[in-house]
């Protein structure tokens, strides 16, 4: 009976393909087995996510920093820090777009979106929040860097929350989950923007997104 022929080694000394892919897949175990994991335990209780949102934090504090008007409407830019998670703090860009005509005055449209820490809106964030705001014909709040990133050894989106799954499940400290300080960041975004937490002369104008 004839053998099958052995697969040689590369001379440059790389390893095979079969064995760099068994590597490759290896390392996404066990973001993947951590996802598996915690979903079929059950473990995001409703009443868990409540708990982490309600309970008080002293570094939850907001502050406007510029007032900026358009042919369209008016940019309030407001630095935002959510929360401190894990002993880090988080902190955002608060931006509150206000057409010159508003359809409903009493309701506003929190925009949640990414970007990595320091990153400041740009034209074309400032273009798409006056575009939500003409098909909304409300104010328009757009919270940017959530979530905070990159973390923990410089991982961003998936890989980031993949890896606070890993650490919730050799810990089971569970405000370890990215997604629990995600959701508090949006609380507070719009804890900042209650009638009475804003000054200056068009203080009134503001109250009511």
């Amino acid at each position: 009976m004839t053998g099958l022929p052995a697969r040689s080694i590369p001379e440059t000394g790389e390893a095979p393909v079969s064995t760099r892919s068994f590597r490759y897949l290896r390392s996404l175990y066990l973001p993947l087995a951590a996802l598996l994991i915690a979903s079929s335990c059950g473990w995001l209780a409703a009443a868990e996510l409540e708990d982490y949102v309600k309970a008080p934090d002293a570094s939850f504090a907001w502050k406007q920093t510029s007032n900026h008007t358009t042919p369209v409407g008016t940019i309030h830019s407001i630095n935002l820090v959510s929360q401190v998670w894990q002993g880090i703090t988080w902190s955002h860009e608060l931006t509150i777009y206000e057409p010159k005509e508003l359809t409903h005055h009493d309701s506003a449209l929190l925009f949640i979106t990414g970007g990595g820490t320091g990153s400041k809106p740009s034209d074309k964030d400032h273009e798409m929040g006056f575009a939500l705001t003409k098909v909304t014909g409300a104010r328009v709040a757009v919270l940017h860097q959530v979530p905070k990133q990159p973390l923990l050894g410089d991982k961003t989106e998936d890989t980031l929350i993949a890896e606070t799954f890993v650490r919730y499940l050799e810990t089971k400290d569970k405000n370890w989950p990215l997604l629990f300080p995600m959701v508090k960041s949006a609380t507070r975004a719009m804890d900042a923007g209650r009638p009475g937490r804003r000054t200056g002369p068009k203080a009134r104008s503001r109250d009511s997104w």
